[in-house]
């Protein structure tokens, strides 16, 4: 709890979780929320990963294609 009193963010969260514990709907719609906002971030994080994947196997592909560093670097804009 000492943390709590330090903490600004941590102390309004505990809070909010004291009243949302209080109503079991608004905890409810609380945990749904927040499981939304999880969802979305694993899906984003996904997402991005998959996307450099693709990269990686096209810069592959492009300089097994006999194009040089080079060229890779100003085709897919490397500094």
């Amino acid at each position: 709890m000492r943390v709590a009193q330090k903490d600004k963010t941590i102390k309004l969260a505990f809070g909010e979780l004291k009243i949302l514990s209080a109503d079991k709907s608004k905890k409810m719609i609380y945990e749904a929320k927040l499981k939304q906002q999880r969802d979305i971030w694993s899906i984003t994080d996904y997402a991005e990963k998959v996307a450099r994947q693709q990269e990686r196997q096209e810069i592959f592909a492009f300089l097994e294609d006999g194009h040089s560093l080079e060229e890779a670097k100003k085709k897919f804009a490397f500094k």
